[in-house]
């Protein structure tokens, strides 16, 4: 799968660039039943300005699937917390549409 990854307002170090990858490898393995035509963007970014104290990352994980578009936005303290949980929201989605797929192939056999 092609991964586009883009950041606004913060650097990766090389830690967390790996961080990203792993994270990112553990889906390629979930959405391979897809084909090749699987592509994902992933927009990192750090906002400051409107909040009173602190740093907070936004994690921003699009993913084209041939019948769908599945967005994810996250926020959090850390940047590896904001990927966390943006993995962990589309791996559920994803998770979720397999699953109406199934029920609809059924649904589609059985009539």
């Amino acid at each position: 799968m092609q991964h586009i990854i883009s950041t606004k307002d913060l650097k990766l170090s090389k830690n967390e660039n790996e961080y990203l990858e792993k994270k990112l490898n553990s889906l390629d393995r979930i959405v391979q039943t897809f084909g090749d035509s699987v592509r994902m963007n992933v927009n990192l970014e750090r906002e400051t300005r409107h909040h009173e104290k602190g740093e907070i990352y936004l994690a921003e994980i699009i993913l084209y699937l041939p019948q769908k578009k599945l967005v994810v936005k996250c926020e959090a303290d850390t940047i590896s917390n904001a990927i966390d949980e943006a993995k962990h929201t589309l791996h559920l989605q994803i998770k979720e549409f397999k699953e109406r797929q199934v029920d609809k192939n059924r649904n589609q056999n059985n009539a």
